[in-house]
């Protein structure tokens, strides 16, 4: 699975050390504490072949998402933090599930992504139906019915009442509410927030947008002093090009 969990958020933490040390941002002291807890939530959700990478990135994005939205009347801020990286971790892997088990080939997967939208009432499809959406999409009739039939039986599935005995079963048995399309639609939207990000650095100078790959983008941050290397200026010099840009960032996704 390439990296271990524990490698990646080890990468993570040291960032975290090294950026608390010259920051009083009350977001980076909270994030600091709360990637302790990271190993304990992402664990569950190991053993699905989704790459430990991935599985760090997505609690990442959603303990962003619940701090921005937490406040002192919701709890403990780690529990808060852990409802938010269990609904996400959960829907991710389910997305993936779903998708390689439906779709096998990019015709399935453009169907699968569209089928809902073209065809409301997937149990009343019929031929001239299934002829008109392969015509809109530019695919043959069989890809649309492979798909109508795989989410017909994994409509079946989740109707059933899942086996709480099972060991491991973390709620990925079946999707959430509204089965294998409503997963693939927040798997869309974490791709949307996951754009945005890209707009935001496209607004950043070069050089800031530079050390903030190496730093924050990259499966295992450069040190400042490397980065001050290559850049021909002084470690103090990244720390304030990297703070300017950290701060910019937030302010853009405020």
């Amino acid at each position: 699975m390439g990296a271990s969990i524990n490698s990646v958020i080890h990468a993570y933490r040291q960032d975290f050390e090294a950026l608390a040390e010259s920051s009083n941002d009350p977001t980076v002291t909270a994030l600091r504490g709360l990637l302790r807890f990271f190993r304990e939530w992402i664990e569950p959700f190991s053993h699905h072949d989704v790459p430990a990478e991935d599985l760090v990135q997505e609690a990442w994005l959603a303990v962003m998402e619940a701090l921005r939205g937490y406040d002192e009347s919701k709890g403990s801020l780690a529990g808060y933090a852990r409802a938010f990286v269990r609904r996400a971790l959960n829907d991710y892997v389910n997305a993936n599930q779903e998708v390689v088990r439906i779709a096998e080939t990019r015709a399935q997967r453009k169907v699968l992504n569209n089928i809902r939208k073209l065809c409301p009432d997937l149990a009343r499809l019929s031929g001239a139906d299934a002829e008109r959406v392969a015509r809109y999409l530019g695919v043959s009739p069989g890809d649309v019915w492979h798909v109508v039939r795989m989410l017909r039986s994994t409509r079946q599935q989740i109707a059933e009442e899942p086996d709480a005995d099972t060991p491991g079963a973390v709620a990925v048995l079946a999707c959430p509410a509204g089965g294998p399309e409503a997963c693939l639609e927040r798997e869309t939207q974490r791709r949307d927030r996951r754009a945005f990000l890209t707009r935001c650095l496209a607004a950043l100078s070069a050089r800031e947008r530079e050390v903030v790959q190496l730093r924050w983008l990259c499966p295992r941050a450069e040190p400042r002093e490397g980065i001050a290397l290559r850049l021909g200026v002084s470690a103090e010099r990244v720390r304030q090009i990297e703070s300017a840009a950290i701060s910019r960032l937030q302010a853009m996704a405020a």
